[in-house]
């Protein structure tokens, strides 16, 4: 954009440094858009009109435009809350998810995984967290009975709750992971069917920074990148302002990014943002607030000086290719829509890479392969 590029598009392929599962691959490709003087509308109606086109071609499906558009608080508000039933810790809410008995009945070993997800939740101190099988006889607990009074529970319906900071951070999600799991146990199972409607949607306005820890920790990152521009209705220059003069961490997790993703059917397809142009707010984002490292700063310096010698308004957005490939042709795993997809610990087993590399091969590089000094 700086250069003075107006718009476009790459398809690149990206690499990711953390654990695999069904719908993630540590190598991939994505459809990258960059475009200048846009919002987030702009971007969202050009991707809507690529998505209609595509459902068109490939599954002569006419998807109804535009699309829903929801704020990330109202998506985790989803998540019932009862904040009324935690008097002494008012810093906390506690959220349920139910499973009506019509839905379906779970056998040991789903309820064993996901009691998997709350035990990692609890030694990680995200949440606490407890499963509830509704019963004919009576809890002794009070809590527990007013909970399953206020929600009408049923005997055979599945309860389970959480107790989680009120303050949203990537951490606090222990019911959203058992939410995921329980749709896809139900989807294998036949209980659910997502075949039957495509439907996406956005989401928006998500926190511009997250707490990784706790408030007391103060260790703050970005929510989407550092370089995602605040949401406000005021120019950078005052953004700036109205960051320096936040005075707390509460009043820096409640500022909200330009920063939307599109989702269909629960499956994130991909995600962007507008950017921050002004480089002076750049700066003060990676030394202020997010405290980045000189060493990391200096390799980051090269942008925030681009920037320096004018940008214009920009943003973009990145799909996933694989994953939508994978989704149009009712693949469960990306493996099954890459050429040569890579095995749990990040290996090429076609290729057998990564390997050794060989004296020949060293020496072609101009490198030497010096051997580990033995710990005495």
């Amino acid at each position: 954009m700086v250069s003075g590029f107006d718009r476009y598009y790459q398809i690149a392929k990206c690499f990711r440094d953390e654990d695999l599962r069904a719908d993630r691959q540590p190598e991939f490709t994505q459809v990258d858009i960059e475009m200048s003087f846009v919002n987030p509308s702009d971007i969202q109606n050009i991707i809507e009109g690529l998505m209609a086109q595509i459902w068109k071609k490939i599954k002569n499906v006419n998807l109804k435009l535009p699309f829903k558009k929801i704020t990330f608080n109202q998506a985790t508000s989803m998540i019932a809350q009862l904040n009324d039933l935690n008097s002494s810790h008012p810093d906390h809410i506690l959220e349920v998810l139910i499973v009506k008995k019509n839905t379906h009945s779970f056998n040991k070993s789903v309820l064993f995984k996901v009691f998997d997800i709350a035990k990692k939740s609890l030694e990680s101190g995200e949440s606490e967290s407890i499963h509830i099988q509704v019963s004919e006889e009576k809890y002794g607990d009070g809590i527990i009975e007013n909970i399953c009074e206020k929600l009408n529970l049923e005997k055979g319906d599945t309860l389970f709750v959480a107790d989680r900071l009120k303050i949203i951070t990537p951490a606090n999600t222990t019911l959203g992971r058992v939410r995921a799991f329980l749709g896809s146990y139900l989807k294998e199972e036949g209980a659910i069917d997502y075949s039957k409607n495509d439907d996406f949607l956005w989401v928006e306005q998500f926190p511009l920074f997250t707490i990784e820890d706790d408030l007391a920790s103060s260790v703050v990152k970005s929510t989407h990148h550092p370089f995602t521009s605040p949401d406000s209705r005021l120019n950078q220059t005052e953004i700036l302002k109205m960051l320096s003069e936040s005075k707390s961490i509460e009043d820096i997790s409640e500022i909200m990014g330009m920063h939307y993703d599109l989702v269909l059917n629960g499956v994130e397809l991909g995600g962007g943002s507008i950017r921050i142009h002004n480089s002076k707010l750049q700066s003060y984002i990676f030394s202020d607030i997010l405290n980045i490292s000189d060493r990391v700063r200096e390799r980051l310096n090269h942008l925030v000086e681009a920037l320096s010698h004018g940008s214009p308004p920009h943003g973009g957005i990145a799909l996933g290719l694989d994953r939508l490939v994978a989704i149009l042709v009712g693949a469960n795993s990306l493996r099954d829509v890459i050429a040569f997809p890579k095995a749990a610990d990040g290996r090429d087993l076609m290729l057998k890479s990564p390997a050794i590399a060989s004296p020949d091969e060293l020496l072609e590089y101009n490198l030497i392969a010096k051997p580990k000094e033995s710990k005495s």
